[in-house]
């Protein structure tokens, strides 16, 4: 699992899609890249975040009063796609933690 820091105003419950949540997903993906396989387990998959964007976004789980909820979409490179899940929830100070849960594996597109 894999958590950062992003920082966002209001108390509101976090959204799956807010585009500084999506954006810190990518980083994350980016910076632990090694840890994304392909289908096969065997080749890591390369995450550019100019080129890479998070598509079928869907909130499975939302909690007010933990300010938090749950995420699930696809990631997909110029070549290849997989599954994602991850969870945002807002801290005390407002800030948003984002933890990715899964990556992959990724798949060649046809």
């Amino acid at each position: 699992s894999l958590t950062i820091l992003c920082s966002c105003s209001g108390n509101d419950t976090p959204k799956c899609d807010d585009p500084k949540i999506l954006e810190t997903v990518l980083s994350l993906l980016t910076e632990n890249r090694g840890d994304l396989l392909d289908e096969y387990g065997q080749h890591q998959v390369s995450i550019n975040p100019a080129n890479t964007k998070i598509t079928n976004i869907l909130t499975t789980s939302a909690d007010k009063e933990l300010k938090s909820c749950g995420c699930e979409g696809t990631v997909e490179t110029e070549s290849q796609q997989g599954d994602l899940s991850y969870v945002a929830q807002k801290n005390s100070y407002g800030e948003i933690i984002v933890k990715i849960d899964n990556a992959g594996p990724f798949f060649f597109k046809n």
